[in-house]
């Protein structure tokens, strides 16, 4: 850390001397010491030392000296550098030039030659007090402008980020309405769709028409494929704008887990997967039973895409959490499984564990996310442990 500096400017280099002398005596090596013999000298070490990035505390400068005075050498040292402290040395008839000093180089003290040891150490030791005193509360000062200055920074800051915020949900409402709207408009012509391959379905197996069936079956296939994907988007618009209603009442939790199980076989199935589910006796639970249900589905019908002549697994049980209790479901599938990162973006809306999966199984990344906002909505949670090759386990908790 550099020392702070105190120049001595006189033309006499005995006097020179001995201001280092008594200097060095009194503050020893805590500051540096510079010397010049004329004013232009010291101008040129002011400026290496600042320069340098040198801190210069103190200058005492002689009176008569060759080219410029010492009043006049503060002076213009006070212009440029008004936080250097200043002490002048005259002799007895230099009143004149000590007041002049005093008036433009805001002169810290004067002292007649030839002086008083005790009196210049004083002088400078209260010069140098006051110069730390001063400097100490410059500091405080630039800080209190920086903390000042955060605080606008701040301000401004937050107020963008609520601004943000507020077109942000302004925007996402508009969204959530376009989808809904859109949704409904989308659904209604659908379902006629689907309501007449269904209605053609029945009379061209009543008339035999044997090989339309296949067709008018991708008709059927396709058209509730859409629905449902339009079903998602309507529920997950819900969500965002907050209007998704739910229907709290008890249901039977193994009457459930019967509903499931015919369509849990036939999503099985379709990729010769075994189904098993594990579940006793578990009574009611107060909850959203079509939510609940919407959620298992998504979950097995996620396990089934993934897996092939494997096993699909759901264990259905009550646990106890902070005293209270919880239904665990767990589904457990033996397929192609996720790593780490892909695990991060798995409940992300519109995003798969990567790029291919899309390609190669189909859907739009939307069925985990929405399961994920379902559960948190029924105050529960979901978790998901998986490995590559291994297989995946998603674990829902719903409090009873």
């Amino acid at each position: 850390m550099k020392k702070d500096v105190i120049i001595c400017v006189d033309d006499e280099q005995m006097i020179l001397n001995s201001l280092h002398t008594q200097l060095e005596r009194k503050f020893g090596r805590i500051y540096e010491y510079e010397f010049a013999e004329s004013a232009d000298e010291a101008q040129e070490v002011i400026d290496e030392l600042i320069e340098d990035g040198y801190t210069i505390a103190l200058i005492i400068s002689d009176q008569i000296m060759p080219e410029m005075m010492g009043d006049e050498f503060l002076t213009k040292v006070h212009q440029t550098f008004p936080e250097i402290i200043k002490i002048l040395l005259t002799g007895q008839a230099g009143l004149d030039s000590a007041v002049n000093a005093i008036n433009n180089a805001n002169l810290f003290r004067y002292l007649t030659k030839p002086w008083e040891e005790n009196d210049l150490l004083l002088s400078v030791e209260k010069a140098l007090e006051q110069f730390n005193l001063i400097n100490n509360l410059r500091k405080q000062n630039q800080q209190l402008e920086n903390n000042y200055q955060q605080l606008i920074n701040q301000q401004k800051a937050t107020k963008l980020a609520t601004q943000a915020k507020l077109n942000a949900e302004t925007e996402n409402r508009s969204k959530s309405a376009f989808l809904a709207n859109m949704s409904h408009e989308i659904r209604t012509p659908l379902s006629t769709i689907i309501g007449y391959s269904e209605m053609l379905l029945e009379d061209v197996t009543e008339q035999q028409h044997l090989n339309y069936i296949p067709d008018i079956e991708n008709i059927k296939i396709a058209g509730n494929h859409l629905l449902a994907l339009i079903n998602d988007i309507l529920d997950l618009a819900k969500i965002q704008s907050g209007k998704m209603e739910l229907y709290i009442q008890p249901i039977n939790i193994n009457d459930l887990l019967s509903e499931i199980k015919s369509l849990a076989n036939q999503l099985a199935t379709k990729k010769s997967n075994t189904l098993i589910i594990n579940s006793n006796d578990l009574g009611t639970i107060k909850t959203d039973k079509l939510r609940l249900k919407q959620v298992i589905i998504n979950l097995l019908s996620n396990a089934c895409k993934f897996t092939q002549q494997g096993r699909i697994t759901l264990d259905v049980e009550k646990t106890q959490k902070d005293k209270n209790d919880w239904l665990k479901i767990s589904i457990t599938d033996t397929g192609v499984g996720m790593n780490t990162e892909q695990i991060s973006k798995i409940f992300n809306e519109f995003e798969q564990a990567n790029q291919s999966i899309a390609t190669q199984y189909g859907g739009t990344g939307l069925g985990l996310s929405l399961s994920k906002q379902i559960c948190e909505l029924l105050s529960g949670s979901i978790q998901i442990e998986s490995q590559p090759d291994v297989g995946s386990i998603f674990m829902v908790e719903i409090p009873y």
